[in-house]
């Protein structure tokens, strides 16, 4: 499917990711995607906001799952199978560190092997595993939500013990009274000034233009607790990113945000 050419039905599919990924996230249930559901999405959503949450969240899916599988020499990604990952980020990406993301595109390319392997066995009178969970639930009522909700089921099974699952710490954020006691520990004053190239400035902040820096970032499954927080100017904290640079008073520490 090329977007510039099969422009109906790269129009048919979005609404179908937009549909499944719509009423997962609103009721974590699995919707029906054919026709009279398609229909219904498109009167439902004529005047689609463009800053609609679902629809922000399924191009910022897409985009990941593009950059993982840019360099994809594999066989072509069925539809079915890309509605499965869409929902395997939507999932996975909040809950673990991103380690996990590394493996996606060899255990994607293991697991069609597996599903086409179990369809070649089916055709010589074997049931594997692999097709009746998968495989047989590609075919008729493919599109219904009982049956992606049961292939999901085994796509999640199977893929879970494949990848890095390394939780994250479910709080994100520092709160106030974190950010007063990390503001007083640092005397007021940035982490980072007596570095140039990222503060340089050794005055005191004032308490409104202070944020906390995890030393470890958050998304390696870096804790949100003083040992792993350091004081930061706000304009200095997007300039950290991911290198190692040394904090007075604590040594050296890694990036992250």
């Amino acid at each position: 499917m090329k977007p510039q050419t099969d422009r109906g039905q790269t129009r048919q599919f979005a609404a179908q990711l937009f549909i499944i990924l719509d009423a997962y996230e609103s009721d974590y249930k699995f919707a029906d995607f054919n026709k009279p559901a398609i229909d219904q999405c498109y009167y439902d959503n004529m005047e689609l906001d463009e800053h609609l949450a679902t629809k922000e969240r399924l191009v910022h899916i897409l985009d990941e799952l593009y950059k993982r599988l840019s360099s994809w020499d594999g066989p072509k990604l069925p539809k079915h199978l890309i509605i499965h990952l869409v929902l395997m980020w939507h999932q996975f990406e909040s809950k673990f560190v991103d380690r996990w993301r590394q493996d996606v595109a060899e255990n994607v390319r293991e697991f069609m092997r597996e599903v086409a392997e179990g369809q070649k066995r089916f055709r010589d009178g074997e049931v594997t595993e692999s097709y009746s969970g998968y495989g047989s639930l590609t075919r008729s009522n493919a599109d219904r939500g009982d049956t992606i909700r049961r292939r999901h089921r085994f796509f999640m099974e199977w893929m879970k013990p494949r990848l890095q699952l390394i939780p994250k710490d479910p709080k994100r954020s520092f709160d106030l009274w974190e950010r007063e006691y990390v503001y007083l520990s640092f005397n007021g004053r940035c982490a980072y000034w007596d570095n140039p190239e990222v503060c340089g400035d050794d005055s005191r902040m004032a308490f409104k233009e202070a944020e906390v820096h995890h030393v470890e970032p958050h998304s390696e499954g870096g804790k949100t607790d003083f040992e792993n927080g350091v004081l930061v100017h706000r304009g200095c904290h997007g300039k950290i990113g991911t290198k190692v640079i040394p904090v007075t008073g604590r040594g050296a520490v890694g990036g992250g945000q």
